[in-house]
């Protein structure tokens, strides 16, 4: 079972990419600073605090997923609330994601990429 928030991610992203779905990886961790030792967040009032960790375009609207492990599913920031509330209330579509089945769920996804089948198999055992 997967347990890092980053091999879910990836998980989800290498499904979605096979299902020719457009989809990327926000990077909101920083730059390092070697000089004090800690990741300098960018400081501009165009930077959206809790933006999604995985945004895309599926079927013309704009999806957005959170990505939490099974255990932090319920700890959302506030932030990231307000974005995926501000992204549904706008049309497009938003979740929070602990493995790849919640998105195949949510995007009524189920049996359109070849890996499909192996994720059913994986299941059973």
């Amino acid at each position: 079972m997967v347990t890092k928030e980053k091999d879910i991610e990836r998980q989800i992203l290498d499904f979605l990419v096979s299902c020719s779905i457009f989809v990327f990886k926000v990077n909101t961790v920083g730059v390092w600073d070697p000089v004090k030792s800690i990741y300098r967040l960018p400081k501009s009032q165009h930077i959206i605090r809790g933006i999604a960790d995985i945004i895309g375009i599926y079927q013309g609207k704009f999806l957005a997923i959170e990505v939490k492990t099974p255990k932090r599913k319920k700890l959302l920031s506030e932030e990231q609330k307000l974005f995926l509330d501000t992204v549904k209330s706008q049309g497009g579509i938003a979740l929070v994601a602990t493995c790849v089945e919640d998105v195949i769920e949510a995007l009524g996804l189920k049996g359109e990429s070849p890996i499909w089948s192996v994720l059913k198999e994986l299941r059973k055992s």
